[in-house]
C-alpha cells in the first residue's frame, strides 16, 4: 500500500492528509504542533493507530490526558466515534478497517485490533 501525501488514507478518524496537517493547511481546524508532525510522520510510516491517536490530540484540546469539555480520554472518545462510525457509516468503517487498519506496521504504538 503506497501512502499518497495528498490524498486521504480513509476519511473517518483520518480526515486530512499528512500534507495538510503539516501544512497546517486544515480549512480553519486548529492544528498545534507537536502533533501536526506526529500525524503527518505516522501517515507517512503506515502507523495508522499512531496517526488516529495524534489527530485526536491535534488541535491541542488534551489536557492532563482529558479532552476539553468531554472529560473522556482519548481512547474513550475514540472507542465512542468508532462505535458511531460503525453504525452510521458501517461500509465506510468496514473499509477503513480492511484496507487501512489491517495493513498497519507492527510497530503501531496504538493497533487496531478488531
Amino acid at each position: 500500500m503506497r501512502i499518497s501525501e495528498t490524498e486521504l488514507v480513509e476519511q473517518l478518524f483520518l480526515d486530512f492528509t499528512g500534507q495538510e496537517a503539516v501544512q497546517k493547511d486544515t480549512r480553519g481546524f486548529p492544528i498545534v504542533e507537536l502533533w501536526a508532525s506526529e500525524y503527518g510522520n505516522a501517515i507517512r510510516k503506515r502507523r495508522f493507530g499512531d496517526a488516529v491517536w495524534a489527530r485526536y490530540h491535534l488541535d491541542g484540546s488534551v489536557h492532563d490526558g482529558k479532552i476539553e469539555d468531554t472529560n473522556k480520554t482519548v481512547l474513550q472518545l475514540t472507542e465512542e466515534d468508532a462505535l458511531d462510525y460503525s453504525v452510521g457509516d458501517p461500509d465506510f468503517y468496514a473499509e477503513a478497517l480492511s484496507s487501512v487498519y489491517k495493513r498497519t506496521r507492527a510497530s503501531d504504538g496504538y493497533r487496531v485490533t478488531h
